[in-house]
């Protein structure tokens, strides 16, 4: 039941993904402007080396699925529950990178106004978060979290950076 649902979970990512840098190229031929590349693929090779190193644990451990894989699958769960969410509002402006340029305009939701950076605080850390506890890698949370913990807290910087700039 855990790998299943890790395998789930990665298929899910990976067409996400694809749809992301499909929207990607489209902004980019349009005119638009990618900022922090070099951010972006840290965050892409932490996010894999997380789900290796958790599923590694996983194979290593053989663990049950037990309350405390249930509260990594409810968190995965609704994880992506809001990507999907977050994937519709925001169409053909959902990409890995961050671009800007004349297609680019600020998001009036609710979901924007009430929480800064929904995508790493709604997606990214119960995703991860949830992945570990359903995958019992107790390892891979506490070595591995606060360094993609790290990782986000620049990503997190250029992009008030990035808003900054475009209001500015």
């Amino acid at each position: 039941m855990i790998i299943f649902s890790v395998g789930l979970v990665v298929l899910l990512r990976l067409y996400c993904l694809r749809i992301a840098l499909e929207n990607e190229e489209k902004t980019v031929f349009t005119g638009g402007i990618e900022d922090s590349i070099h951010n972006v693929r840290w965050l892409l090779v932490a996010h894999m080396v997380f789900y290796f190193s958790c599923l590694c644990e996983t194979l290593i451990k053989q663990p049950l699925f037990d309350w405390f894989s249930g509260l990594g699958f409810v968190m995965l769960f609704s994880a992506m529950a809001t990507l999907y969410y977050l994937r519709r509002i925001l169409g053909d402006k959902w990409t890995v990178g961050q671009l800007f340029g004349e297609t680019c305009h600020p998001i009036h939701r609710w979901l924007f106004q009430t929480v800064r950076h929904p995508n790493i605080f709604l997606i990214i850390i119960p995703e991860l978060v949830g992945l570990a506890l359903l995958c019992h890698a107790k390892y891979s949370l506490i070595f591995l979290f606060p360094i993609y913990m790290r990782i986000l807290h620049g990503r997190i910087r250029e992009e008030n950076l990035l808003v900054k700039e475009m209001v500015a």
